[in-house]
């Protein structure tokens, strides 16, 4: 239970701890009647034990109650953890230290590159305590720090305007058809008399182990060598301290104006640009890369990046047709940088309760959820629509687009718990005719369709309502809802 810094009372802590272990038991009991119904089946328990964390007043002793907690499940239910302990053969010693080698040599660097496996698979072999891993552990990341080029990778801390590196492996990261080719080339240079099938299946059966231990991570063709970088990565996109007055403060201000003139960018175009990432989390191209000037990433590996931050929730992908692929045209947004509450001033100047009733006409949807609404289902569904024109105000539940097509106001939000109906979405759409033309028909459709497939993909058994609110009745002050039959209604 993390960040319990949050709480004010004991008794807020206590009631949030009880609860979780209601949702754990309710779980187990659910694995074990499945177990009883399902003969081949056994399904695992959620371990009760619940831990109280703040990182932010104690992070050396949250890491401490973390570690400890996995070593107690080590000893006592040691099935969980099926890999550990296991005696591993001198091959698999080797093709592990060929991809932590990669991490600081390359791929290309054959000499230095063989000559390090060679070093850490002797390390390995010969490690037989805790003490001598810990000891190669920490030699190779006083190898890695003093290897990187400090005045290349970096980012901004926006806190005060200095640069931070990053300081990890000089190769953090490989696409997978390159590492294998470097593989079968290791191979090759050592006349394993191994064929390619062989070798590639010893090379698959390693990186699925170092996968599950933590040491690398993969995201569909990338090897992420080192998996601190990820987190860089997320961290150059996510920093919520990052504002717009950042880029007036004398050292980033220097720092911008120079690498404006380097990729010959045009100062109030990027600035633009940068409001629309700070102030309703639209992504593009120039301030991605302006984010990650610092990290050593391929240009040519920006789209894999970015699907590995869809994948992990970071961006939402916003498209105009709401069951397109992913290859179709999209709209990045990146949520983590959404406020939790609207602009209420700007709600107010384009969305006004008081609406001029001769010129817009308004028809909403809403979907009801009478057992809550997901968090990150109600972000979602409001990032869908910043693709169907330009955002006028965004925060993490909600966003007020104007339409390009029909010029008409749309306003997708989650309104909480009212006692009646529960949590609900509400599509609402100000038109300046009387009846929606085809363009605003798809608007309601898409969300409509959104939910279904969200439903299908992310949430199933989720439980949820559609109703049409009588747009007559809501000029006369009235809000009558009709149950939504199909895309006639």
């Amino acid at each position: 239970l993390s960040k319990i810094d949050l709480l004010k009372t004991e008794k807020e802590l206590q009631d949030k701890v009880e609860w979780i272990k209601n949702e754990i038991q309710n779980f187990n009991d659910h694995a074990d009647a499945a177990t009883l119904k399902e003969k081949h089946t056994s399904r695992r328990h959620i371990p009760t034990e619940i831990i109280p964390l703040t990182v932010q007043d104690e992070p050396a002793m949250a890491k401490k109650s973390i570690m400890n907690a996995i070593q107690k499940l080590l000893d006592t239910q040691s099935s969980m953890f099926p890999s550990v302990g296991m005696e591993l053969p001198t091959s698999w010693l080797e093709s592990m230290a060929f991809i932590e080698s990669l991490s600081i040599h390359g791929p290309d660097d054959h000499s230095n590159l063989d000559k390090k496996i060679k070093e850490l698979t002797r390390n390995r072999s010969n490690s037989h305590s805790s003490h001598a891993e810990a000891s190669e552990a920490n030699n190779r990341e006083k190898e890695i720090n003093g290897s990187v080029p400090k005045d290349n990778n970096g980012y901004t801390d926006t806190a005060n305007g200095d640069l931070k590196g990053y300081d990890g492996a000089p190769y953090p990261y490989i696409r997978r058809e390159k590492l294998e080719k470097a593989w079968i080339g290791y191979s090759e240079r050592q006349d394993t008399q191994k064929g390619d099938d062989e070798s590639m299946n010893l090379l698959n059966d390693v990186l699925d182990l170092m996968k599950a231990q933590g040491d690398i991570i993969i995201y569909g063709t990338l090897v992420f060598l080192d998996p601190t970088f990820s987190a860089s990565v997320m961290k150059a996109l996510t920093d919520y301290r990052m504002t717009i007055d950042m880029l007036k403060s004398p050292k980033v201000a220097t720092e911008l104006r120079r690498y404006l003139e380097k990729c010959k960018l045009n100062y109030g175009s990027f600035e633009e640009s940068f409001k629309n990432f700070i102030n309703h989390g639209k992504l593009n191209l120039e301030v991605l890369q302006y984010l990650f000037r610092y990290l050593p990433i391929h240009f040519d590996d920006y789209d894999r990046i970015i699907r590995m931050l869809v994948e992990t929730f970071a961006i939402f992908l916003s498209r105009k047709e709401v069951d397109t692929t992913l290859d179709g045209p999209t709209k990045p947004v990146v949520l983590f940088h959404l406020p939790n509450e609207p602009d209420f001033e700007i709600i107010k100047k384009r969305w006004p309760s008081d609406y001029p009733k001769d010129k817009y006409h308004h028809y909403e949807v809403r979907f009801e959820f009478p057992l809550g609404c997901p968090a990150s289902l109600a972000g979602h569904f409001a990032a869908s629509f910043h693709a169907l024109g330009t955002c006028l105000s965004a925060h993490i539940n909600g966003a007020l687009i104007r339409v390009k097509e029909s010029k008409s106001f749309i306003y997708a939000r989650l309104e909480k718990d009212n006692g009646k109906t529960g949590d609900y979405l509400t599509l609402a759409i100000r038109s300046r005719t009387k009846r929606l033309d085809n363009s605003d028909k798809r608007i309601v459709w898409s969300g409509v369709k959104f939910l279904e497939i969200e439903k299908k993909e992310t949430y199933p058994g989720l439980i949820y309502g559609e109703k049409v609110l009588c747009p007559y009745c809501k000029e006369t002050g009235e809000e009558t809802t009709w149950h939504w039959k199909d895309e006639s209604t």
